[in-house]
């Protein structure tokens, strides 16, 4: 607890969260090099904030470590058996909850790069994207992003 302590004062004192720009770019322009059809999602990395609500910033933080912890656990097994699908729908369920827990409470890097591997997600489960090793390193260096933010 005292890294979500550390985290939290972190948050309230609007300090800011490392940038995710870079990492955002990345799966961006994995997603349009990959799949050249489909809208390409637009709009830019605010500068983050932290909602008003200590309690639900709480909320969020211990979310997080769960969320995080689950995705990990899930990309292990999907990288082990590429082809099993139960993993991505895990993988998008987990960004999709961390996106709109980070947009809840207004920290835009996180919800941005988990919006971001939300399309890319999207696109592997459609079976517009296929797994590969290029693919499992660009995930799970935007993994380990999350985690670090």
């Amino acid at each position: 607890h005292e890294q979500l302590a550390l985290l939290l004062e972190q948050l309230q004192g609007q300090h800011p969260l490392d940038e995710s720009r870079a990492q955002i770019e990345a799966v961006r322009s994995y997603r349009q090099q990959a799949a050249s059809t489909g809208e390409v999602a637009q709009g830019t990395v605010e500068e983050d904030r932290a909602a008003q609500d200590p309690e639900l910033l709480e909320i969020f933080l211990e979310e997080g470590f769960d969320i995080i912890d689950s995705s990990a656990a899930a990309l292990a097994r999907w990288q082990a058996e590429p082809q099993g699908r139960q993993e991505v729908e895990t993988l998008l369920r987990d960004l999709h909850t961390l996106k709109g827990g980070a947009r809840m409470v207004e920290i835009a890097p996180i919800g941005d790069l988990a919006h971001e591997l939300e399309f890319l997600f999207e696109g592997l489960s459609a079976g517009l994207l296929q797994p590969s090793p290029v693919l499992f390193t660009l995930l799970q260096k935007s993994h380990d992003r999350l985690a670090q933010m």
